[in-house]
Formats: C-alpha cells, structure tokens, sequence
C-alpha cells in the first residue's frame, strides 16, 4: 500500500467494523475472538510496515484499543479513532457556523422575494445549505442511524438536514402560493427557475432539487392557468434541471455531474444515505470464513470521503443578512394541506363536461 495512506486506510476499517457491532458488553477490544479475525484479515489484505508508516502498524492499533473498554457507538469513534480524511474539523475558522446565521432570522424582517435578486437567492441558499451539510459528523453516517425508531437522538445532524431541505421546499411553494393573480405566480415560478439555475452553476445540487420538488408538489403542479403563462423557454430549463437531479437509475445523471464536479459543491445528500443504506443491508459483515468483509467496508469508506471532500471544501460566499431573514422565515410557509386548499381556492378544479 501507499506509505502514506496505509494507517489511515486501517483506522477507516476500524471505524466502519466497530460500526457494523453493537458492543462488547465490557470486553476489551484485544480480548474480543472478532478482533483477532479482523487482524487475521487486516494482515492478509492490508501488508503494512514500519517503513510504509514509520512506527505505525496494525497490531499497535488493537493494542493501543485494547487498553479500555469498547465504549457505546458514538464514543467509540471520537475518543479512540481519529481519522485524518474523515476528521471533523472545520475547513476554514472564518467560515460562519449555523447558529449565527439563525440568529439573523430572530430580528425582524425587512426584505421581501420580489426586492431580492435572483443572485443574491441562489448565493444565499448555497450559504445555508453547505453550512447545514458540512455540519453533519462522519459517524452519523454509519449503521443506519437515520433509519432507526430514534433516529433524532442517533442522527441529530442529519435529521436537521433533512427538515432544512423541506423547510427551503415549503419556503419555495409558499412563495408562489403567496400570489394571487395568475401572471405574479407565473413570474414567481420563473424566478425562483432562475434561483435553481444559478444554484445549478454554483454546484449546488441540493438546491436545485429544493426548488424543483416545490415546483412537482400537486398544490403547484395542478396550476394549469399559472403554468399556461410560464415562457417556454423557462420551462424548458426546468426540464433540463429535473433531468440533472432525477432519481432516475439510482440519481445516474447526477453521479456523472458530481464526477465531474470541482468543490465546493452541496450534493443531494439523500442519494449518499441510500447508497449507504444498500450496502449495509445488501452486503453481509463477515465472510463465509469468517473474516471481516473488507469489501463492504471500502465502499461504506469510499461514500463517507467523497461525502467529507464536498464538506471540507468551503464556499466563499458573503453572509448576507437581509436574505437569509427571508429565506429562514418561518412564517411565510404554509403546510401541505394549506396549500393544496390555497391551490382550489385560487383555481378551482373544472367542472365535468355533460
């Protein structure tokens, strides 16, 4: 293996395996009959010297692990593993943290959608966006936590994610529903279009995925008349942005976009925790003989560094204020079912031919 990579590489698979095990009620990590398969594996699959990593190798590791408890999943990660690709520091001590950007929305709000630009939008939501993303800690990610009865308290980090995605969502379909005349919610649609473009251009994909999926909701979606006044060349952009974005053959598109992606970007994060939620319940811990199965391991590692390599790499984008009140404003956004009654007020279902 690369010298410079080999103990880095181990603490990984460490990580994942202590991830894949619900604990050792009290045993010593050295004492435990998985640990000495995980070393047989280890040695047979990752050859590491002194010379690869000066005067790391594996069996110091367990050694080193050995001297305590294997603590609850949790601790485990923080108080004995600490990874280099996967640490969890903050790419840059300037960078805002989200706290500060929520207590802007806490004074009184002095702007509205139609006095904000496109721009000032797309680069404000980007903002919010990567902040809420690149908070969520590497160990959140490991053994399905977000899929548990408790997930809030296993997954805090990125149940707060998901409830950011579908605030921004409501916020967007809100907005349009605010309107009601036909041609001021034809011009909001086409705006809020040209938001998710510039999102599109600042490699922010979640974003555009906000947007679009308030565009899909049926309380938008049904608006023949509104719909009837968006320019087709608006229409077109949006079809181009579903397409980029699309679940469609496990998000395909969208991987490809990613590949060819220079940071800083925000992706879907929803397409990382189904890949991880496939493999750990697709792809057994151990081998027919008993050994750690270092296959899944590597892909349960590949998914978190390309997560962390979109966290780690920050936007330089200026915090402004005045938008972000707007955008964190919880009381322009109405519920599902308030919008969808809001929708057949402003246009009523038509009545059946005779």
């Amino acid at each position: 293996m690369d010298g410079g990579k080999s103990f880095s590489t181990i603490k990984v698979y460490l990580a994942a395996f202590a991830a894949c095990l619900v604990g050792f009620n009290g045993t010593t990590v050295g004492q435990h009959p998985l640990v000495h398969s995980f070393l047989k594996g280890a040695r047979h699959s990752l050859p590491v010297t002194r010379r690869a990593v000066l005067e790391w190798d594996l069996s110091m590791v367990l050694e080193a692990l050995s001297q305590q408890p294997f603590e609850p999943l949790g601790d485990i990660f923080l108080k004995l593993l600490s990874f280099n690709a996967l640490s969890q520091e903050e790419p840059d001590d300037t960078q805002l943290k989200i706290k500060d950007v929520l207590q802007t929305a806490e004074y009184p709000k002095m702007e509205c959608f139609d006095s904000l630009s496109a721009m000032e939008l797309a680069e404000q939501i980007t903002l919010l966006d990567h902040i809420v993303f690149r908070s969520i800690p590497y160990e959140e990610f490991l053994g399905q936590g977000w899929m548990k009865v408790d997930k809030n308290e296993r997954t805090p980090y990125i149940m707060k994610t998901s409830q950011h995605f579908n605030d921004m969502s409501n916020l967007v379909a809100s907005e349009i529903m605010s309107h009601t005349e036909v041609s001021s919610r034809a011009n909001s649609i086409e705006k809020w279009l040209a938001v998710a473009d510039i999102c599109r251009c600042l490699n922010n994909y979640n974003g555009v995925l906000e947007i679009t999926s308030a565009l899909n909701r049926s309380a938008i979606y049904r608006l023949k008349k509104t719909w009837a006044k968006v320019c087709k060349q608006t229409k077109a952009l949006m079809d181009r942005l579903q397409k980029t974005v699309s679940s469609e053959g496990r998000f395909k598109n969208l991987r490809e976009t990613l590949k060819n992606c220079n940071p800083p970007c925000v992706p879907y994060l929803g397409m990382y925790l189904t890949d991880l939620a496939f493999i750990e319940e697709g792809t057994p811990n151990f081998t027919e003989e008993g050994l750690v199965n270092f296959s899944k391991m590597r892909m349960i590692s590949h998914i978190i560094r390309e997560i962390r390599q979109f966290q780690q790499a920050p936007y330089r984008i200026e915090h402004q204020p005045k938008v972000t009140q707007f955008l964190l404003d919880k009381t322009l956004v109405m519920d599902d079912d308030t919008l969808y009654e809001l929708s057949l007020r402003l246009e009523p279902r038509l009545a059946p031919a005779n």
